[in-house]
């Protein structure tokens, strides 16, 4: 069994699954997270404020460390290995941004950008509340 975050039921939980030939059974495309709902939700549900702020003042090098980290966990968390995973592909070319590892560089990076007030995640269907939001996100 392995658990990833994933749309269920009108929100956006972990879930167990069983991975038979390398696919999570049971998980179908609808369930998947898109970018910006990827990003609301490790920011506003997943990191803690300590870690808000070590990401908040990251280098481009420093999230370059982080590819085995942090981006291995949003690989792992958000399913971007599983083959029906819309955001990725099944043997794209290394520098493709349907990689996985590519996939989790730019979430690393649009983090790190929500977190200094640069970017607003696109992820109305995930929070109903504006200014919720903005509040969990620490944006302007």
């Amino acid at each position: 069994m392995i658990n990833y975050v994933v749309k269920h039921n009108g929100k956006v939980d972990v879930k167990d699954f069983e991975i038979v030939d390398n696919n999570a059974v049971g998980l179908n495309v609808d369930m998947f997270l898109s970018i910006d709902e990827i990003v609301y939700d490790i920011i506003s549900q997943r990191l803690a404020d300590d870690d808000k702020l070590y990401f908040k003042g990251c280098s481009d090098g420093d999230l370059i460390m982080e590819h085995l980290g942090f981006g291995m966990w949003i690989r792992n968390t958000y399913a971007l290995w599983d083959t029906n995973n819309p955001l990725t592909e099944v043997d794209p070319a290394p520098d493709s941004e349907k990689h996985p590892d590519n996939c989790s560089s730019t979430i690393m990076n649009l983090v790190r950008k929500t977190l200094n007030g640069d970017y607003v995640p696109d992820a109305f269907d995930t929070f109903k509340d504006f200014n919720d939001a903005m509040q969990n996100l620490g944006g302007k």
